[in-house]
């Protein structure tokens, strides 16, 4: 199983939670995901990673979507606005 994604439409940050929207192809078609990070401990002993990825029709993949679960390696950094800068933790 191959996701290759195409472009990232978009980005928001709300807190320790990053989503990122965009256009991926999967087995030969196209399709759109949606992965959420959730930076949960400064050395990324909590963080998580969550995928969601459709159809053009909006159909769910059920194969590539999973809740946001805790990553057993790796560290997530998510950036966070302080007054009018934004800063890596």
């Amino acid at each position: 199983m191959k996701l290759e994604i195409v472009s990232i439409e978009s980005l928001a940050v709300v807190g320790d939670t990053g989503v990122l929207i965009g256009k991926a192809i999967f087995n030969g078609g196209g399709c759109v995901f949606r992965a959420t990070v959730i930076d949960n401990d400064l050395l990324g002993r909590h963080d998580k990673f969550g995928l969601q990825v459709t159809t053009p029709s909006g159909a769910i993949i059920p194969d590539l979507t999973f809740d946001p679960i805790t990553l057993t390696s790796g560290n997530i950094l998510v950036p966070h606005q302080l007054g009018n800068n934004t800063a890596l933790k």
